[in-house]
């Protein structure tokens, strides 16, 4: 992967590879992957999606570089203590100023969402309550245009983002003003 630095899309359907390909983290310009999987999605995933610019700034030792080793320790050291299991479907968005088109997939099965610094953010349901099937725990951190996480004429949607949420954990969030907004 370290021979495609400039690479933005990488359609690998209609081929027999089932795996992401070593590497892939090399890739800084991918935009698009898309990779087929037989109707079958992934047992266990830990995603990060950044805006380009974000990335780089990024001091979170879980994405340095090769050292996914640490994955593990940083999971458990910065995780929320009273959670008995690890989720195996792990996906973190950050530094997005608008909806980033295309995680549709993966947030249907996220257990998992860690957003950090997504300005398009001013309320949970901005993800979509159809987009987040299986969530369990949601992180939200450094998200400056949140301003509830709950909108109270949104009740369906706000049923269905809470239907599996068991661990919701909010930090510095300067425009958030109340959990749950009523009508």
């Amino acid at each position: 992967m370290e021979f495609l630095p400039k690479l933005d899309v990488l359609d690998l359907s209609c081929t027999k590879v089932r795996e992401i390909p070593n590497g892939i983290s090399a890739l800084t310009h991918l935009r698009f992957l898309k990779l087929p999987i037989d109707g079958k999605t992934f047992e266990k995933f830990h995603f990060c999606l950044f805006a380009p610019k974000e990335r780089l700034g990024e001091n979170d030792i879980y994405l340095q570089g090769q050292q996914y080793s640490f994955k593990d320790i940083y999971y458990q050291t910065s995780h929320i203590p009273s959670i008995a299991e690890e989720p195996d479907k792990f996906f973190k968005i950050c530094g997005f100023r608008s909806f980033p088109t295309g995680i549709e997939e993966v947030l249907l099965h996220v257990e998992l969402l860690y957003l950090k610094k997504n300005n398009f953010l001013t309320r949970l349901s901005d993800l979509g309550a159809e987009n987040v099937k299986e969530m369990r725990e949601c992180w939200i951190e450094s998200c400056d245009s949140m301003e509830t996480v709950f909108y109270g004429e949104e009740v369906d949607e706000s049923a269905a983002l809470g239907r599996y949420l068991q661990n919701l954990w909010v930090s510095k969030l300067p425009e958030l003003k109340n959990l749950f907004r009523g009508i």
